[in-house]
Parts: C-alpha cells; structure tokens; sequence
C-alpha cells in the first residue's frame, strides 16, 4: 500500500507545531538601569535571571539561576533566548543601591524592593510593586539609592 506525501507533510507539520507549543518563542529582553534620583544610567548592575515554566508535557523546565554580564556604560543589560510567556526573575544588585527584584511575564517587567521565595523556588514580589516602563525597546530599571523607594 503505498502512502500518501501530504500524510508526511502533516507529520512533520504536527511534529513542529508540538515543538513549539513546548518551547514557546524566544527573544531578546533589553534592559536599561538607571539611577532613580538622577536618570542617569547606571554601570555595573549585577543581573540575576532565572526563567521558569511547568509544562504539562515535559514537567517543569528552567533555565538558570544565571549570572548576566553587569549593564554596560549605557546601563544596558541584554538577556538572550527569553520566552515571554514564562516566569522570569531578575534580581538586579549593585552597591550603594538597593537590591531591585523583577519578575518578567506576557511582555512586562513588574519591579519591587521585596520578594519571597518559595520552597519550590518560586519567586514573588511583594508590594509596593510597579510596572517598568518601556523606553526605545528596553525596560526602564529605577535603581534607588540606599535609602529611597521606587519612584511610581
């Protein structure tokens, strides 16, 4: 019995939809760190990213913790391979500033000066939280000096 090309068209067409059902679209986050007193971009931040997903097909899925390359003289940090639909957590340190905690999901950046980590490694801000605004492409970071809170 000779088989039909178009039932192999599906099955490569079924098996590359599957694929990226689980692995969902990556793309590149821009950040820009900025001093929350002054505006100005702020050098050396040190960046920690964590992406996590449950996946009812593969069970759960992270990437990280990871340490990023700090932000650059522009206060720039970039974070390859980001999928928007999954937990992302970024914690951004550096002296002289408060400790600025982030979680990434469906395209927006919520930021805190607090957060609780659970058992299961799960991350959540607490409040007071704001929503990181988005300036040429890149989320806006307000570092507070220490001392001072996120300006809203």
């Amino acid at each position: 019995m000779k088989r039909s090309p178009y039932l192999l068209l599906r099955l490569v067409y079924g098996l590359a939809f599957g694929l990226l059902l689980v692995t969902g679209c990556a793309h590149t986050l821009c950040i820009k760190v900025i001093d929350a007193t002054n505006g100005k971009s702020v050098v050396g931040v040190s960046t920690l990213w964590h992406e996590h997903v449950y996946d009812l097909l593969t069970g759960r899925h992270q990437t990280g913790p990871t340490n990023l390359p700090p932000s650059s003289d522009l206060g720039l940090i970039t974070i390859p391979n980001v999928h928007k639909h999954w937990a992302n957590t970024l914690v951004f340190s550096k002296p002289g500033y408060r400790t600025v905690y982030g979680n990434y999901i469906d395209s927006k950046v919520w930021l805190s000066i607090r957060m609780h980590t659970f058992s299961d490694n799960e991350n959540v801000l607490d409040d007071p939280m704001t929503q990181a605004a988005l300036t040429n492409g890149c989320f806006v970071v307000p570092m507070p000096n220490d001392g001072t809170k996120i300006a809203k």
